[in-house]
């Protein structure tokens, strides 16, 4: 095996690969990197996997010449070794040693022998053109979606189903849910007549961060579904997540529950700016509690260092009076932050059912805390004393 490319672009392809390789692997294969050179297709690709996840890139063809095809699997902590020999460089395997040179320099490291160039797992077939669920113009968009949902994905691997994103083509296509929180994205990227219903786990979210970093004017996603995993198609790349198994919670009976209470919109900037303030005070249980005060949203925290309240004007709607409901702030963070800067419909209640706020884009849940009858004494009258009721 002989090729030649830039040694950045060598690197920057061993660097989007760190994600999914595991630190520790009974298949010492699963801790290197397996690189194919395939000159009758003019194809070079960098391949890891850790069983639950496959990657594989390919470089650029337009700065690449493969002089000799075949195979070779590397240990990825090796391979930083080569990182040093710059410029247009010439990457060959010869028995069980791998090298990198240029005029001024060689780097030689050691390689998997040629009878285990094939220990390497089976990666699951590429996606067929008819598998294609949905089409992102923007990659960057979708990862950004993810990013927002990401604090309402569960860590409690006992229910492993709620450690995922659920893709769907219902109304409420994306959504994470840890029980105590919840955050749904109107997926707007569906392909038309595609029917499909899966979880992924939460940390594709880092994984197509890292993989998709490459510089590009195409940045094209396609997400595609078979079955036991859903493969997400990059200009480059191909990230293949197993999928979780189990039945994912049904949104829609969630974020449309037969409650009474009432409706009111508000801008939640300021809304956000007094939860955040209020979790940084307190961050093991950051209680914020919400008082109708005079037809406003107030809020109040106590603790033996920080003692507030803030009024926050309603846009529309109506508050009922004299309700009063606490919440965890850092809940409220995470689902108002989504809600930053827009008029966000809010769902409300005097009992322990929860908030749902609502925009054009995206649908949070926040389940309220239970009070004790001592807490909503103290809190409701030092509301009306702060704004001289």
């Amino acid at each position: 095996m002989i090729f030649k490319m830039l040694s950045k672009d060598f690197k920057n392809i061993i660097d989007r690969l760190y994600i999914v390789v595991p630190k520790v692997s009974v298949i010492p294969a699963l801790h290197g990197v397996q690189i194919i050179a395939d000159k009758e297709n003019d194809t070079l690709s960098f391949r890891v996997s850790d069983l639950e996840a496959y990657i594989t890139i390919n470089a650029n063809m337009r700065d690449v010449e493969i002089i000799n095809g075949g195979k070779v699997i590397i240990d990825i902590d090796c391979i930083k070794k080569l990182f040093t020999v710059e410029g247009y460089v010439t990457y060959e395997r010869k028995g069980e040693s791998f090298s990198a040179a240029n005029e001024r320099k060689r780097n030689k490291i050691r390689c998997f022998p040629e009878s285990q160039d094939d220990d390497m797992v089976n990666f699951p077939e590429n996606p067929a053109d008819d598998s294609v669920v949905m089409e992102i113009p923007n990659r960057k968009d979708f990862i950004t979606v993810l990013e927002n949902l990401a604090p309402c994905v569960s860590t409690v691997q006992s229910k492993p189903i709620y450690t995922g994103y659920n893709f769907n083509n219902g109304k409420y296509g994306i959504v994470a849910i840890d029980g105590f929180q919840a955050l749904s994205f109107f997926n707007p990227w569906i392909v038309k007549d595609k029917t499909f219903n899966f979880v992924v786990p939460g940390i594709v979210c880092k994984q197509l961060k890292k993989i998709a970093s490459n510089k590009t004017e195409n940045s094209e996603l396609k997400v595609c579904f078979t079955g036991r995993h859903v493969h997400f198609l990059g200009d480059d790349f191909l990230l293949t997540q197993r999928i979780i198994e189990g039945n994912f919670i049904d949104f829609q009976n969630v974020a449309e529950p037969e409650i009474t209470g009432f409706t009111f919109m508000l801008n939640c900037s300021e809304f956000l700016k007094i939860a955040k303030e209020y979790a940084k005070h307190n961050k093991n249980s950051p209680t914020i509690h919400c008082v109708e005060c005079c037809g406003k949203l107030a809020t109040e925290t106590h603790s033996a260092d920080f003692q507030t309240a803030d009024c926050m004007q309603v846009e529309s709607g109506n508050i009922t009076e004299r309700f009063h409901i606490a919440f965890n702030a850092q809940y409220l963070v995470n689902i108002l932050k989504v809600f930053k800067d827009t008029n966000t419909e809010i769902w409300g209640n005097k009992s322990i059912n929860p908030w749902i706020f609502k925009n054009e884009n995206y649908v949070g849940i926040v389940v309220p805390k239970r009070m004790e009858l001592e807490d909503e004494r103290y809190s409701e009258s030092y509301i009306k004393e702060s704004f001289g009721g």
